[in-house]
């Protein structure tokens, strides 16, 4: 018995498989990247900025070399440690008491005012 099936394969094209990049980046981190040095280069007339975008640049995309999915697994990392860090300065408790409703010093419901119409 062979291997392969006859009439189970599938053409698969090599861009539905590997990340987009621009530039060596991954589109959307070329894209944010240089609108946030654009801004602060062009807008607040930060121009140091523009050495250290190219920095960053060349250190992602040479870590995107090594690896496509580095970017991913850096991102992942920073956005579970800022959930950590919003649950360990007592989000509990905040949001508990956002669940609340106000009390009777709080009510803004206008009732003694009259408006002109």
């Amino acid at each position: 018995m062979s291997a392969r099936l006859e009439g189970l394969e599938v053409p698969l094209h090599r861009s539905l498989v590997e990340p987009m990049l621009l530039a060596g980046l991954p589109r959307t981190v070329a894209l944010v990247l240089w609108t946030s040095v654009g801004a602060f280069a062009f807008g607040l007339h930060q121009i140091w900025v523009l050495p250290l975008g190219m920095g960053v640049h060349l250190a992602a995309a040479a870590a995107t070399r090594a690896d496509p999915y580095v970017l991913d697994i850096v991102a992942l990392a920073v956005s579970a440690a800022l959930v950590w860090r919003f649950f360990a300065t007592g989000a509990g408790p905040m949001l508990r008491m956002m669940d609340e409703p106000m009390g009777e010093a709080h009510d803004h419901s206008h009732h003694d005012h009259a408006h002109a119409h």
